[in-house]
């Protein structure tokens, strides 16, 4: 699953970190997509998360831990990564979506 998100993000302009011990991918700081386990997650607005949410009663909210929702998130079953237009389209959504954001300001460094 690593070595298909990655090739997905081959060519997208955007930063990976380390996240849940799998790759995330960022734009201006924001994360928008990413690996947790198995589970391949976009983040997405609520409009687009309903829109989403009609076609296929197997995208669920993304849940890192039990009883941990992160409601912007949607988890794509691997069956529908595996359709390019499917994928294209939403991943277009998600990146638009993140870039509107305003940048995430780093945290300062705490004080010892």
């Amino acid at each position: 699953m690593v070595e298909l998100v990655e090739g997905i993000f081959a060519n997208v302009k955007c930063e990976k970190k380390p996240m849940f011990g799998c790759p995330a991918y960022f734009i201006k700081g924001n994360m928008f997509s990413g690996l947790h386990q198995d589970n391949f997650f976009i983040r997405l607005s609520e409009t687009d998360r309903e829109k989403i949410r009609e076609g296929s009663d197997e995208i669920t909210p993304f849940e890192p831990m039990s009883g941990r929702i992160m409601k912007e998130y949607v988890v794509l079953p691997e069956h529908l990564i595996n359709k390019p237009a499917f994928l294209n389209k939403w991943l277009k959504r998600s990146m638009d979506h993140v870039s509107a954001l305003p940048a995430k300001q780093k945290k300062a460094a705490k004080k010892k």
